[in-house]
């Protein structure tokens, strides 16, 4: 018990730091915010989010699939009881993350289906492909 919490954790982490790391880059190197931004401020993040570029917003759709194969795959491969349970317990954060930013923010639709529809699948997929490392492996 104490080692899927351990795993479902250490998986949350790891999807924290992909999406936290993909952001940082973005705002550094590719679409940085204006001077005064305020982050907290609902209406400048909604106007900033409708300005970003689609390949911008495909990055940052692609950040939320990418964490939830990272963080599903070290779920799964730390979980010693029900790996894909765990991998997509991470997808499942990561999908309902997704549903109060699409609210709040208001990201294109393309988007907003990409990030309900992609996480818990392609985490389900990291843990298969956990299973599969593992059992060649042994």
């Amino acid at each position: 018990m104490l080692r899927t919490l351990f795993a479902l954790i250490s998986g949350l982490f790891a999807m924290m730091i992909v999406t936290t790391l993909v952001a940082l880059a973005s705002a550094k190197y590719l679409y940085a915010p204006p001077a005064g931004f305020d982050a907290a401020d609902v209406a400048q993040l909604r106007a900033f989010v409708e300005a970003m570029p689609a390949a911008v917003l495909g990055l940052l759709v692609a950040s939320w699939c990418v964490a939830a194969v990272v963080g599903g795959g070290v779920a799964a491969r730390l979980s010693g009881w029900r790996p894909v349970l765990c991998a997509v317990a991470i997808g499942a954060v990561v999908t309902a993350a997704q549903v109060p930013n699409a609210l709040a923010i208001g990201y294109p639709a393309w988007a907003v289906v990409a990030g309900v529809a992609l996480p818990m699948p392609l985490a389900w997929l990291a843990a298969r492909l956990v299973q599969k490392g593992l059992a060649i492996a042994r």
